[in-house]
């Protein structure tokens, strides 16, 4: 029996780079669904490669790239943003800024399960990527997160805004129940709301 075909890293380059030209000749009024499910396959294959093992065929091209998709974002071109972070990985394919912008450029196509795992392949490449946190517990929240830059003029920091909702986060998915640990013994004291 033969062993099932496993894409290399050269593949998912392309891949992505059809995925580019795919989004750039679409309508742009919503996902086309090839895209949606082909974005879910190649971060699916592209997991199966040890991120730093192989250099970037370019990482300057993606850089570029990676700063034309976020001007395209804030000038709100969902189609050409995703276009060009998609071009990006093309050149890069473990850069998790790249994936950052695909998930937010899922988000403002409307797709939130595939941006939610494009923001888990992002902590996947970068676990301390502070946008891709805050992005995915605001999801999680019914008041939105104040952007980085929103926290550093208030003075906070968005490491302490994460770890406040994660939290929050544990105790209401923990029955509305508080823990205190005890400093002397290892037994927990659970009271209820």
């Amino acid at each position: 029996m033969s062993e099932a075909w496993q894409p290399t890293l050269d593949d998912i380059t392309k891949a992505f780079m059809d995925l580019a030209g795919r989004v750039s000749n679409s309508n742009g009024a919503a996902l086309d669904p090839y895209v949606h499910q082909a974005l879910r396959d190649v971060a699916f294959h592209l997991e199966l490669h040890i991120p730093g093992l192989e250099l970037p065929p370019d990482g300057e091209i993606a850089e570029a790239l990676a700063r034309a998709s976020q001007a395209a974002l804030d000038r709100g071109d969902c189609p050409d943003s995703l276009a060009h972070a998609l071009r990006g990985l093309a050149h890069s394919p473990h850069d998790p800024g790249l994936f950052y912008l695909v998930a937010s450029a899922c988000f403002e196509y409307g797709a939130v399960e595939l941006a939610i795992r494009m923001l888990y392949h992002t902590l996947w490449i970068h676990p301390g990527h502070v946008n891709a946190q805050l992005m995915l517990l605001s999801g999680f929240r019914k008041k939105p997160e104040p952007s980085p830059r929103r926290l550093q003029k208030q003075g906070r920091n968005a490491r302490s805004v994460i770890s406040e909702n994660l939290s929050e986060l544990a105790h209401s998915i923990s029955g509305q129940k508080r823990c205190h640990v005890r400093q002397r013994s290892s037994q927990a004291n659970c009271e209820g709301r």
